[in-house]
């Protein structure tokens, strides 16, 4: 089920990316980018320590603000391949973060612990310290790619609309 389900999901992005953009005005494509922009500006965890609660609802919105990219692509090719491709590494090492506090849950699971204990208690201090890196990367990437205020990012993209060459600048 889930082959053919992805055989016509593929399908199905091949024939929209066909599609050419009609009905369509650059305020509607801006309002819908830039709420998904605000959504994952403001899930972005602060400087104060966060758990794994918020990395992860982060790592959604930012995944949200990608899938928009890969719908934008055709308006503007070049802008949001690259944008698109940071908002995808963004969510990989976000992934990776997230991956990593499942395993350390799991360890954490009386049954499992004691099972692993010498194992699991190595494995705590490696989980956290890679947990660790990957957090100061996010919020690095984080900081560069969610630099500008919703309202800017709105209004660039309303002059891409108006004049589609200033996105390739």
């Amino acid at each position: 089920e889930l082959a053919r389900f992805a055989r016509r999901m593929r399908t199905a992005s091949r024939r929209w990316g066909k599609q050419p953009l009609r009905g369509i005005d650059g305020e509607s494509l801006a309002d819908g980018f830039t709420e998904a922009y605000r959504r994952a500006r403001r899930a972005m965890p602060g400087r104060h320590r966060s758990g794994a609660r918020k990395f992860h609802d982060w790592r959604k919105a930012t995944k949200s603000c990608g899938y928009q990219c890969r719908l934008l692509r055709a308006t503007w090719p070049a802008v949001m391949k690259a944008l698109g491709h940071t908002f995808s590494d963004l969510g990989d090492v976000l992934g990776a973060e997230h991956d990593l506090s499942m395993l350390r849950h799991y360890l954490k699971v009386p049954d499992h612990l004691a099972t692993f204990r010498r194992s699991a208690a190595a494995g705590f201090g490696l989980v956290g310290q890679r947990r660790d890196e990957l957090r100061r990367s996010a919020l690095e990437i984080g900081r560069r790619l969610f630099a500008d205020k919703p309202r800017v990012v709105r209004r660039r993209m309303t002059q891409w609309w108006r004049n589609p060459k200033a996105a390739r600048k």
